[in-house]
């Protein structure tokens, strides 16, 4: 080892060791020993205590846990920063998910609670918009990072106060107004003469009561025998819809089960003043509902489902709940039996009195297949159709008195008489008055449920 050239001014120099090539040293001035590291070189390279001179390899090992200690630092540093953008996504994916496979539920909170949506969206914009701020704020200068903070505050409170209002924009801004389901009508779909007003008794239009049956109208060439055929026609067919929502213990439409949640408490008082509350203690909710659907087999709820002579009764004295329930049929359940809704017009100078209507059954068939379970409810003027051949002639009962110029809407529930399921008609109706004025209807088909429970006992119109 060479030689190294100690210029100190203390008194005494002494020597302690060797590590490697360094000189653990000390020197003693005015009576006090300083200990230090001597490199080959002659650089001080830094004072140590007493015991570390005795054991020159402690302080190398010092300095390698300060420096873990930082590099774990600074790895729990990098983990908390990534937690707050991770959670984020995690919460933007978890709602992008519930999105997809409960939009209806979804849909139907929102438009009960838009305030609760709103606040839940605008504080999740704000973690993301939190996130990539602090992200961004290190390469930015001051002003820009003000006015990205500052846009991002307004885009919060503008989507904030969108999803709040939105649900109500018709009523504030009073341009529109909601849009109610509209089946085909006979103006849309039946090609008039001519453009001017028809002489003598006119239809204007046929449409389904979509609030009293589950059929819609629609124009295809689906044969009523099965297969297709060459010529469309207008075609009143029970909804298929209805086979997957009855055995789902659910409803068709946007709504969900909203339509059983609301017609439960009716059901439970009509069992109740029946006098089986053994029943209504099953239906004290949705829970119940289902477990009566899924669990309980046929027999129980056809025991427990309302009659028509309770249905009546509802319809005479509280038509408010009876409405309730007829939803609850028509969207839940099925309602075996369409309604169609005739509009005509006297288009003469004289009184005209509506007496009844020939329904001219051109063909009759049947379509066989899975089908749900269906109600048949009461209605006003009932119309049966045999499933046969030949006309079949219906009174309109009272009679209609039409002044020139008056229209009249009249609502006919066709009971369709078969001894099976799935069967299907060809028609053409003819309106007749006691003046001898008639008005022929277009031709439609009719394909009825596919099986039904059978008709509710009592009190049928």
């Amino acid at each position: 080892m060479g030689g190294i050239l100690i210029r100190c001014g203390c008194t005494k120099l002494h020597h302690r060791g060797i590590d490697g090539e360094k000189l653990a040293l000390h020197v003693t001035a005015g009576g006090k020993r300083v200990p230090f590291l001597l490199a080959p070189d002659g650089r001080v390279l830094y004072a140590v205590s007493q015991q570390t001179a005795k054991s020159p390899m402690r302080a190398p090992q010092k300095r390698q846990k300060t420096q873990q200690d930082s590099d774990s630092a600074s790895a729990e540093k990098t983990i908390a920063t990534a937690l707050a953008p991770m959670a984020a996504v995690a919460a933007f994916l978890a709602a992008i998910i519930g999105l997809i496979t409960n939009w209806q539920k979804l849909g139907e909170f929102y438009e009960s609670s838009p305030i609760s949506v709103g606040a839940f969206t605008a504080s999740a914009a704000g973690l993301i918009s939190w996130v990539m701020i602090g992200k961004l704020g290190s390469n930015i200068t001051s002003k820009r990072l003000l006015a990205v903070r500052l846009s991002s505050i307004a885009i919060v409170i503008v989507l904030y106060s969108l999803l709040v209002l939105w649900p109500n924009r018709c009523t504030l801004s009073n341009v529109c107004a909601p849009s109610d389901w509209e089946p085909f009508q006979l103006g849309s779909l039946v090609t008039p003469a001519s453009a001017e007003e028809k002489e003598g008794l006119e239809i204007l239009s046929m449409k389904v009561d979509v609030t009293r049956s589950s059929f819609i109208l629609t124009r295809n060439a689906e044969s009523i025998h099965g297969g297709f055929e060459e010529v469309e026609r207008l075609a009143l067919q029970f909804d298929r819809d209805m086979h997957h929502v009855f055995s789902a213990a659910s409803c068709r439409g946007i709504g969900g089960e909203r339509p059983i949640v609301d017609a439960l408490p009716v059901w439970r008082s009509l069992l109740i003043e029946r006098g089986r509350r053994d029943l209504a203690n099953l239906l004290v909710d949705y829970k119940g509902y289902q477990s009566l659907l899924l669990h309980s087999g046929r027999e129980a709820f056809i025991e427990a489902r309302p009659t028509a002579a309770e249905l009546a009764t509802l319809m005479a004295t509280k038509p408010e709940l009876f409405s309730l329930l007829m939803r609850w049929m028509v969207e839940c359940v099925g309602v075996a039996e369409p309604v169609l809704i005739w509009t005509l017009r006297n288009n003469t100078s004289r009184v005209l009195t509506l007496l009844n209507v020939d329904y001219i059954v051109l063909d009759v068939g049947q379509v066989k297949g899975a089908g749900p379970d269906t109600l048949d409810p009461i209605d006003v003027m009932p119309h049966e159709l045999y499933h046969q051949t030949g006309v079949q002639e219906r009174d309109i009962n009272p009679h209609i008195l039409l002044s020139p110029g008056d229209t009249v809407t009249i609502r006919i529930r066709y009971r369709l008489e078969t001894t099976d399921w799935g069967f299907t008609w060809l028609i053409r109706p003819i309106f007749h008055t006691a003046e001898g004025v008639s008005s022929e209807g277009p031709e439609f088909k009719i394909f009825n449920a596919k099986r039904r429970l059978g008709s509710l006992e009592g009190g049928a119109q």
